[in-house]
Parts: structure tokens; sequence; C-alpha cells
């Protein structure tokens, strides 16, 4: 994602990654929320179970209890570590894939105030985010290397030289 690029500035962009992830975590519940006032309940038990999936891993993983620890470390050394790439990994590839899906068929029809359009615009725009950075992520720069092998860790610093395999 473009904020990966940026994570290389260590503090600023490693904060700005996991802001917009806790918010896009907020903006799935406030969507529930949206939609159990409609009454569209299966639209919120697709989100809901989503959630909860993501949130029981983080839990069976133990990451969520160091979550304050992994940011404060990848913010002094200015690159994601892995835990971290995990959490994000976990929360992109699932919650906003689904939350995409679910959000952007099914809010259109629940919004009823100019409130829930504005947060209902912002779900949908941190859930294309999200998911979109996941599959740059997994697709580009994964794959990038010209010899065929796949790195195990998606590049939190990149360099031009590294994407093309120039190493």
């Amino acid at each position: 994602t473009p904020v990966s690029v940026w994570c290389g500035c260590a503090g600023p962009g490693v904060r700005l990654l996991m802001v917009m992830t806790v918010a896009d975590v907020v903006l799935d519940l406030v969507s529930m929320h949206i939609f159990i006032l409609n009454r569209d309940v299966c639209f919120a038990g697709c989100l809901l179970v989503t959630w909860t999936y993501v949130l029981v891993c983080q839990l069976s993983t133990g990451r969520l209890f160091h979550l304050r620890d992994e940011v404060d470390r990848a913010s002094r050394e200015g690159k994601l570590t892995d835990a971290l790439l995990e959490m994000i990994d976990q929360e992109h590839g699932t919650e906003s894939i689904i939350s995409l899906l679910v959000s952007s068929y099914g809010l259109p029809f629940a919004v009823k105030t100019p409130l829930q359009v504005l947060t209902a615009c912002a779900s949908i725009a941190l859930s294309i985010y999200g998911a979109a950075g996941y599959l740059f992520d997994k697709l580009d720069l994964e794959g990038a290397h010209s010899d065929g092998r796949v790195p195990r860790r998606r590049a939190s610093v990149l360099r031009l030289g590294e994407i093309v395999g120039e190493e």
C-alpha cells in the first residue's frame, strides 16, 4: 500500500497505518449498527461473523495483546514488524474484503441520515483501501522477483531496485 511505502519514514507512517486500520474496524461496527437499525440482519450478521472471526484469530495468536509494543517497535525501527504485518494481513485480507462486498451492496439501501451516508462512504472507502493494499501486496510485491521465488513477507520499506529484481 502507499502507506507501507511511507512507513520507511519511521513513526508517522506506522501510526497512520494503525489509525486507518482501527478506523476501518470502528466503521465496520458502525455499518453493523446501521444495518441493525434498518432491520437488515443478514448484512449485519455477515459483518459480525467476519469481525468476530478476525478478532478471535487475533486473540488466539496473542498478537492483539502486544499491539502497542509492536507499533512502538515499528515506529522506532522505521519498518513494520512481522507480527504487525500478520495482523494487518488478517484485517485487510479477510475483514476488508468481506466488508467491502457487504457494505457496497447493502449500505446504499440502509442509510437514512446524512451522518449515516458519511460513515457509510468512509467505511466503503477504507475497505477499498484495505482490500486494494492487500491485493497489491500479495499479487505485486510478493510476486515481484524475476527468478520466480516468492518472498516470505511483503516489504515494509520499498526500493525501486528491489521491486524490479535488481537487488
